[in-house]
Parts: structure tokens; C-alpha cells; sequence
């Protein structure tokens, strides 16, 4: 994809996190067939949609039961096992030979079929020309879509990378919008498939129902709280895509300002299992969380919003405890970062464990992502190169 370059925007947005409960299963695949006098069916546990056959036996020999591992969608959940065991010898017959599985994929829970529709407008208020719905409907590596959760229809935007190869694993980046946003916005905002240096998959959710003011998400178009909405549509949206699409589950990521920062590090506090990386700008990050992750977290200094005072250092704090952090790295400024009319800006990268990084920038800018939007680029390939 080529780079579109943006000259800066900015998003009214708002929010505060709480936290919701964790939900991960993990499928097996089904074990072989066993042959005996007149040969037992063999049985298995497949999850989303993988089956498995038990061998059957008649008379003087016996086939082994052949075993797919069962193939899930969706989160860090284990693959299904694989193999159909050998089947044992019957009465007077040979012993038969059993056909070993492929494992599953990584994944949790039953996924949901992704339906693509034409965009709806309210997905794209106030977006120029080549970032509205007509541009997505034209272009044949991105998609308006919806999925089903808890019986309401909810709505997204997907981009795949040119040339996608269904046999090829691609890493998958969440961009959650702000408050009042809406998913195109997001899409215009942070062009997180153009800024990558290799190819992803790029995911765009949208708070509201297709038609304003549909307010599925915490009552006024932000993400939480309550996170308990926000956390499901995620849990569907990710199965779905990771059944539809050939995702990297090692490199799964999650990007946002103001409400869709705090959506970022909710996520990666209460679905660590899942997500591999969080961008946050303008954020909060909620307490009680315990796994480390990966984080870029950048805010200014006069944001009256999300107020700089007590959020970033929360922020801060909370990263380096659970990333082993200690001291810090001398300041630094990050490559192709426009100076913001924001005053000086400092950016910190912490000393901690390994594969765990937590990169910080601060300036005196407000609530105006147009001060930050470099920082989808630079941070996501960062996640990306695992440095």
C-alpha cells in the first residue's frame, strides 16, 4: 500500500476505564479410531468447526481413524491436537495404520461468518472524499462489515494487504476511535495498513449501531465504561476475523487515542492473552492489571480532557511494575517526528524485561491527536520488528 501522507486532525473524544472479565477456552482436537471385534468408533472434541472420525473395523483388518485438529478462531487459545492413533489388530485381522491430524489453530470460542455490506454513512461523518464509504465499497482489499454480538448487529471496517495470501499469517491491528468518532475517522486518522513497513491486517470497530445515535458502548459513543460491551464485541470481532482471515496470533496489536487509548489498554490488561502490543495515546490504563506488554503510551502535557495529571503517570507506573522495569534510557527523539507547536517533546524508553518494552513521550500539546499522529507508525513498527 502506498503512504498517504496526513496533515494532522483532530478528534473530540473522552473517557474513563474500568475492567471486565477475562473469557478464554481453548479446543483439542479428536483422537483416532480403535479397531476391536467388530471396530468402535473413535470420538473427539473439534473446536469451531474442525471434526474428527474414530476408524471403523470389519472382520480381518482394520483402519485406523484419520484425525484433523480442530481448527479455532480467535484469541491465544491452544491448537487442537493432532494425530489419529493406529488402530489395534481385530479378530484375525492386521493391524491398521491411523492418519496423524494437523494441529489447530490458536483460538478460542466458535466464530461467527464476517458479513460484508455496502458502508453506511454514519460510519464516516466528516471524512474526506478517498476515506469515505464509497472509497471502501471500490476498493476490493477493504470491507464494511458486521458481526453479531449478543443480538445486536455491530459494525466495523477491515483492510487486508495488497496481495493477501490466504496460506500466508499476517499480523492483525486494531485502531479503536475516540469519543463521538466513528470508524472511518479512525481509518483517516491513523492509516495503520499504509504506515506498516510489512503487510497487516488492519481493523477499524465502530462503536455505534448503523444508524446515530445507536449507542451500544457505554451510553455515549465512547468505549466503556461499562467495558463489559466493549470486551464482547471485541471477543466476537477477533474470533470472526481470525476465522475468516489468516491471522499472526504472536503479533496481534491495539491502537486508539483518548477513548479508543483507554479501549487499547484495556485490552491489553484484561485480554493479555491475546493482544501482543499496545499503542495508547491520550489514555488511561486501568488498574488490577498484572501480565506484561509490550507499550507505547504518549500524552501532552495540557490535555484538559484526559487530564495529563494523574493518567500518564498512572500509566507509566503501572507499565514498568508489570514489565520488570527499572531505570531509564537517556531521551531520545524518534525518527520522521514532525515537531508539534507544542513545546519541546521528550520521549523515554524504560529499561525492562525482555519483549517487553515501554516507550513514553510527553509534550505541551492538549486533547488534539494532531500533535501525535506520527505515533501510529513509529510505534506499530517498533511492535512489528519486536525492538
Amino acid at each position: 500500500m502506498r503512504l498517504l501522507t496526513l496533515a494532522g486532525c483532530s478528534f473530540l473524544v473522552c473517557g474513563v476505564s474500568g475492567c471486565g472479565d477475562d473469557g478464554a477456552s481453548s479446543g483439542a482436537g479428536g483422537a483416532g479410531g480403535s479397531s476391536g471385534s467388530a471396530g468402535d468408533a473413535g470420538s473427539g472434541n473439534a473446536t469451531t468447526g474442525g471434526s474428527s472420525s474414530g476408524g471403523s473395523a470389519t472382520g480381518g483388518s482394520s483402519n485406523g481413524g484419520s484425525s484433523s485438529g480442530g481448527t479455532a478462531a480467535g484469541g491465544n487459545g491452544a491448537g487442537g491436537s493432532s494425530g489419529g492413533a493406529a488402530g489395534s489388530a481385530g479378530n484375525g485381522g492386521a493391524a491398521g495404520s491411523g492418519t496423524g491430524g494437523s494441529g489447530g489453530t490458536a483460538g478460542t470460542g466458535n466464530a461467527q461468518s464476517i458479513e460484508s455490506i455496502t458502508c453506511p454513512g454514519a460510519m464516516f461523518s466528516g471524512q474526506p472524499n478517498n476515506f469515505q464509504g464509497a472509497a471502501v465499497d471500490a476498493d476490493p482489499n477493504a470491507s464494511c462489515a458486521r458481526i453479531q454480538v449478543d443480538g445486536e448487529a455491530r459494525y466495523f471496517i477491515y483492510e487486508l494487504p495488497d496481495g493477501y495470501d490466504a496460506n500466508q499469517a499476517y499480523p492483525l491491528v486494531y485502531g479503536w476511535h475516540g469519543c463521538y468518532d466513528v470508524a472511518g475517522g479512525a481509518r483517516y486518522g491513523y492509516q495503520l495498513g499504509q504506515r506498516a513497513n510489512e503487510a497487516v491486517i488492519a481493523v477499524y470497530p465502530h462503536s455505534r449501531t448503523e444508524s446515530a445515535p445507536g449507542v451500544p458502548d457505554g451510553g455515549n459513543v465512547c468505549w466503556g465504561p461499562p467495558d463489559a460491551p466493549s470486551l464482547a464485541f471485541f471477543d466476537e470481532l477477533h474470533a470472526a476475523m481470525s476465522g475468516a482471515f489468516n491471522v499472526d496470533q504472536a503479533r496481534v496489536f491495539t491502537a486508539g487515542f483518548s477513548s479508543g487509548a483507554v479501549m487499547s489498554h484495556l485490552l491489553g490488561c484484561k485480554r493479555a492473552e491475546v493482544i501482543d502490543g499496545v499503542i495508547g495515546v491520550s489514555g488511561i490504563v486501568p488498574s488490577g492489571c498484572t501480565a506484561p506488554m509490550p507499550a507505547f503510551v504518549f500524552h501532552g502535557r495540557m490535555d484538559p480532557t484526559v487530564t495529563f495529571e494523574p493518567n500518564f503517570p498512572n500509566a507509566i507506573t503501572r507499565y514498568a511494575s508489570t514489565n520488570g522495569c527499572s531505570g531509564a534510557e537517556p531521551e531520545f527523539s524518534p525518527p520522521n517526528a514532525p515537531s508539534p507547536n507544542a513545546g519541546p517533546r521528550v520521549c523515554v524508553e524504560r529499561s525492562c524485561d525482555a519483549g517487553a518494552p515501554l516507550v513514553y513521550c510527553t509534550d505541551n500539546s492538549t486533547h488534539d491527536f494532531g500533535a501525535w499522529w506520527w505515533v501510529m507508525g513509529y510505534s506499530l513498527n517498533r511492535l512489528l520488528s519486536g525492538n
